[in-house]
């Protein structure tokens, strides 16, 4: 059984700052996606 969800980009974007990190760095195939700007709290 295979579960899929979708997810808007507002919802990726509501999310807090350490779970969206972790939420694309878990995505097959965007391992090439880089979060620039962050800075550390």
């Amino acid at each position: 059984m295979i579960l899929q969800k979708h997810i808007t980009i507002n919802e990726i974007l509501q999310m807090e700052q350490r779970q969206r990190a972790t939420f694309i760095n878990s995505l097959g195939g965007f391992k090439s996606v880089c979060l620039i700007g962050t800075i550390a709290e």
